[in-house]
């Protein structure tokens, strides 16, 4: 009987010693799911006239654990060699991202005036290419980076030059109705440019004529 007694002590006690193990996995840190740290719903529009990346407008939606994010990466890459694997964060440059704070607005960000693609290779207006966003989070002392799925292709090849004439300011009057001896007695009136859109402010000079 005390055989017995001892064979269900050591029952009981592997079974205890095993639901404490069991309790103690379940509350171990794991690594999210990394289709949980993907940005998504990608959308682009042009909506400048520049002839370079800084036409393109982008917009996207934040991970669902958008709280454990610490940058989104804005890059782009030609179609024709789209990314699979998620880029290495010793990649990620200046040059060749557009960086996103996970608490700033995720729409109407313009990709960089000079950026590069994410192969360095310099912008080219001919070719179509594609806009991805890269998620880099930090988990349990562990870096984890996910590469959304890639945007809708696009390319400035259809985009019209730049013509300077567009920005002049013409029809220029100058009166000087008071006396003050000073510039201020002149008032000047002009018609801007055509492309008054794209023009953040006119600056006047007054130069002495030439005699």
């Amino acid at each position: 009987m005390m055989y017995n007694n001892s064979i269900q002590l050591s029952i009981l006690s592997f079974i205890l010693l095993y639901s404490v193990a069991c309790k103690m996995n379940n509350t171990d840190d794991v690594s999210p799911d990394i289709k949980f740290l993907k940005a998504t719903n990608i959308t682009l529009e042009d909506v400048a006239n520049n002839g370079n990346p800084s036409d393109i407008q982008v917009s996207f939606t934040g991970a669902e654990m958008n709280e454990i994010v610490s940058s989104y990466y804005l890059i782009y890459s030609p179609a024709n060699s789209p990314l699979v694997d998620p880029p290495l964060f010793t990649v990620l440059q200046p040059s060749n991202t557009t960086q996103i704070t996970p608490q700033q607005p995720k729409d109407n960000i313009h990709l960089g005036e000079t950026q590069v693609s994410f192969d360095n290779q310099p912008f080219d207006r001919t070719l179509d290419y594609l806009v991805y966003v890269v998620s880099v989070s930090s988990f349990d002392n562990e870096q984890i980076i996910a590469l959304s799925d890639p945007s809708e292709t696009f390319n400035l090849s259809a985009s019209s030059p730049i013509d300077p004439a567009d920005y002049l300011a013409t029809q220029i009057e100058v009166q000087a109705p008071t006396n003050n001896g000073d510039a201020s007695d002149i008032i000047i009136n002009f018609n801007g440019g055509s492309n008054m859109s794209s023009i953040q402010a006119y600056r006047v000079f007054v130069a002495k004529a030439e005699t």
